[in-house]
């Protein structure tokens, strides 16, 4: 087995060298995304984001939708991640599957010229493992589950045995 199969490099758009087996960081550019996987595309991971750098690619884009506090849509996060408009869409829609991870709304709007309607995300919360990154105070399921519980309890009448 020959070096250049061992450490195999790829470019991406910027020119900027990226290793396979680490993230590289540039100071202009952020931290350029390695993947594990061949079949997969690297891309750019924003300086603001590079403490998140292990995290999946999708709660990388839903953390910076959470820091714009804004709608964003796949036009975006392909510029910002330096990925496909086509993976940036379905990164998109994966996010919105994802909903014990990250919370956020959904619009579809017109995309001018065209009759073609394309979704774009507001995310509200992102839990990481162990932290929860948020811009307002929305009531996780199992605490709502248990409030609603407890109401029931204390409000059903006991049947005498």
């Amino acid at each position: 087995m020959n070096l250049i199969s061992i450490v195999h490099f790829l470019s991406n758009r910027d020119g900027m060298i990226m290793s396979k087996f680490e993230n590289v960081t540039s100071p202009r550019n952020g931290t350029a995304k390695v993947v594990k996987q061949s079949n997969h595309d690297g891309g750019r991971i924003p300086a603001e984001l590079s403490e998140y750098a292990d995290q999946p690619l999708y709660v990388l884009i839903a953390l910076w939708g959470l820091m714009q506090k804004t709608w964003i849509g796949h036009k975006q996060v392909s510029t910002v991640f330096a990925i496909t408009e086509r993976r940036a869409s379905f990164q998109l829609s994966y996010i919105l599957r994802k909903t014990e991870v990250i919370i956020c709304q959904t619009r579809k709007v017109k995309v001018q010229g065209t009759r073609r309607l394309c979704h774009q995300i507001k995310v509200e919360e992102v839990r990481i493992s162990g932290k929860t990154e948020k811009t307002s105070k929305v009531k996780t399921r199992s605490d709502i589950y248990r409030q609603a519980r407890s109401e029931y309890l204390a409000n059903t009448p006991r049947l005498a045995t």
